[in-house]
């Protein structure tokens, strides 16, 4: 950045770009060394040391704690080795390997703390994390075809699987699915 001591003239501002652009533009004027008169100055845009050992400790300090409690890194906002691919899979890996074991700990407190011996036979206390776990769309639809094609699901518990309500008729397999 170059740094004036006050404002400059249009006729000195223009003289300054134009002097700029023949001495310093393009690839056969690189590595030329650039003087400054009139009261200009050079004014280097960095950071200072002390300010990057500060970002380089809090960012540490946030990678630190993403794997004290098993939290992937681009789910705390770490991108530097991440594709959109792979951030979708740390956010499986996380909902499997974190949140699962959590919930099931909290179920079972639940279940122990809310319902009698009797009523914990009778109900069912369960965290839905299958928006975690669904993945890529087509990967998805192509898994329900060939459930409902093997007659494993019907329409219905498909629809039921990705949160949408029942239609008449398709709790059954009908005529078009069948081979």
């Amino acid at each position: 950045m170059v740094e004036a001591e006050g404002k400059l003239s249009p006729e000195s501002w223009d003289a300054l770009k134009l002097r700029l652009r023949e001495t310093h533009q393009g690839v056969e004027n690189s590595g030329k060394i650039m003087v400054f008169d009139q009261g200009l100055r050079y004014k280097p845009i960095s950071i200072s040391p002390e300010d990057a050992e500060l970002l380089a400790s809090r960012r540490f300090a946030t990678e630190e704690l993403a794997r004290i409690f098993q939290v992937p890194p681009p789910l705390v906002g770490i991108w530097d080795h991440s594709s959109f691919t792979n951030s979708e899979t740390a956010g499986r890996w996380f909902a499997t390997h974190t949140l699962r074991p959590w919930c099931r700990r909290l179920e079972a407190a639940i279940m122990r703390g809310c319902f009698s011996s009797e009523a914990q036979r009778a109900y069912r206390v369960e965290f839905d994390l299958s928006d975690f776990l669904k993945g890529d769309d087509k990967t998805r639809w192509a898994s329900y075809e060939i459930a409902l094609r093997n007659k494993v699901l019907t329409p219905n518990e498909i629809r039921e699987l990705e949160g949408w309500n029942p239609r008449p008729g398709g709790d059954g397999w009908g005529e078009e699915v069948a081979e």
